[in-house]
């Protein structure tokens, strides 16, 4: 399993989420993203603002990046 870090760009000058950082745990990134799209209700790669890209940047991560306390959300590790 790989983690992946959902970065909030705050495109269109406005947090999408209640979290800055959203981290998911899955096999693959495409995996990841429909873990984050059901659990948010959200798609990361709209683009609410033409000039500032999509709303969400997606990286993979090593586990001990993952932060865990009440400003992030983790997802997928149960």
């Amino acid at each position: 399993m790989k983690w992946f870090r959902f970065w909030d760009m705050h495109s269109g000058g406005y947090k999408k989420t209640d979290h800055g950082m959203i981290f998911v745990k899955a096999k693959t990134q495409d995996e990841a993203v429909r873990i984050f799209e059901m659990e948010t209700d959200l798609n990361p790669y709209d683009v609410t603002c033409e000039c500032c890209g999509e709303d969400f940047a997606i990286d993979e991560v090593l586990e001990e990046e993952v932060e865990k306390d009440e400003s992030v959300l983790v997802l997928g590790d149960e």
